[in-house]
């Protein structure tokens, strides 16, 4: 049985290209990643009000990292936060 070179780079191309489950992107998850801005979550040039955690404390801070769900607007804020969309 002969397995010509153009399939093995065919195939050798799709593993390299294939992303890791470790790297999905914030957007595939279904939530837009902020920054805290003094006690709210700013993103998509919006304040939204943390509604889990906050940004006030160890970890927080302007400038931290915070979630918030597309659709719903539920801002996820580090301090204190042990949701599964907490940053």
């Amino acid at each position: 049985m002969q397995i010509s070179y153009v399939a093995i780079f065919a195939l050798v191309g799709l593993a390299a290209a294939a992303p890791s489950q470790s790297k999905v992107e914030k957007r595939d998850e279904n939530y837009d990643v902020g920054v805290c801005n003094g006690t709210s979550c700013y993103v998509n040039l919006v304040n939204v009000e943390c509604n889990v955690g906050s940004c006030v404390g160890a970890g927080g801070g302007d400038g931290a990292p915070c979630h918030v769900l597309k659709g719903w607007g539920n801002a996820y804020c580090p301090v204190n936060c042990d949701a599964y969309y907490c940053p």
